[in-house]
């Protein structure tokens, strides 16, 4: 991978628009589980990335990937609570995946 890439997301993710800060940012960060980006601000994410490095998204399926917010965030702890066995079956997004798609022009 190159690392240029690497650094140009990084620089992305650390604008005020995400509210993320600096924080350690590796290939295997996880988009949703590590960044704690759901819902809309996961596609919100998504879009911006899309625009910000020519990656075209048409095609990505972000509910295979990101949680919803739903109307009441408390009702997703309750639920987990409730239904602890139950595992998410989500696919990850990583920063690795991000930089597979500058490289690709697409995100799928």
């Amino acid at each position: 991978m190159d690392d240029l890439k690497l650094k140009k997301i990084k620089q992305f993710l650390e604008s005020d628009r995400w509210g993320l800060g600096k924080r350690v940012i590796q290939r295997n960060t996880r988009i949703e589980q590590d960044l704690k980006l759901t819902g809309d601000d996961a596609i919100e994410f998504i879009v911006s990335f899309g625009e910000e490095f020519g990656v075209n998204v048409s095609n990505f399926m972000a509910a295979d990937y990101f949680e919803g917010e739903g109307i009441f965030p408390f009702l997703k702890v309750i639920n987990s609570l409730l239904c602890a066995k139950k595992k998410s079956h989500k696919k990850v997004l990583t920063i690795g995946d991000l930089e597979r798609a500058i490289e690709l022009g697409e995100l799928r």
